[in-house]
């Protein structure tokens, strides 16, 4: 029998250090950029970083419109120690080399703002509740999702187990979306930091 699936991988760009890996597989053309993202601490960077770098700044909402005009498609998703963003393509299955140099572009030279950052992360409004009573409700769309998880019993039991494995301050113990408590002390200077320290070629494949 012949194997469907073969790696090639450990293609490395001599001037940049950045990794090519190849999967030939049997199913429709895909690709992926991912950054090796490990969490430095519960503030949830990682997560943060792939809302912030595809929706906001000129760059991220040039990408945006490119996307809609050339009726590509792109996602993102962030994992315990990378985050992954699917190539842009048409979706009809055509390749756009131009998409990818936006989307490459928006990765690399982020121009989001510190108000964007604060709106992504730590936005709360005023809402009034049926019995006429003002109360505080968070607005920021990527983190209001992840901190939904905490309110599920099973969410803190295997934070817990993680860092009774490998300890508290462990890369795979730590929140890569963030610990609720911990998120609202991330400011723009920690996702500036942790996008200087990430998103470069040599971390990338």
């Amino acid at each position: 029998m012949t194997p469907i699936t073969r790696w090639v991988r450990d293609f490395v760009h001599d001037a940049t250090r950045f990794t090519f890996d190849y999967l030939r597989i049997e199913s429709a053309p895909q690709g992926f950029i991912w950054v090796n993202s490990f969490p430095t601490g519960d503030q949830g960077e990682p997560h943060t970083q792939d809302t912030l770098l595809l929706g906001k700044g000129d760059r991220g909402r040039k990408l945006g419109s490119f996307e809609a005009m050339a009726l590509a498609e792109s996602s993102a998703f962030t994992a315990q120690w990378r985050t992954a963003y699917q190539l842009p393509h048409h979706r009809r299955e055509r390749r756009d080399l131009a998409g990818v140099r936006e989307q490459l572009d928006a990765l690399l030279n982020p121009d989001y703002t510190d108000e964007e950052i604060r709106r992504e992360v730590r936005n709360f409004g005023v809402d009034k509740g049926d019995d006429g009573k003002l109360h505080s409700r968070r607005r920021a769309p990527s983190t209001t999702r992840w901190c939904a998880r905490y309110e599920a019993p099973e969410t803190g039991l295997w934070r817990e187990a993680n860092r009774l494995v490998y300890g508290a301050t462990h890369p795979l113990a730590l929140d890569s979306g963030g610990y609720p408590p911990a998120i609202r002390t991330m400011t723009p200077k920690d996702i500036r930091a942790f996008h200087d320290s990430a998103y470069h070629l040599a971390n990338m494949a």
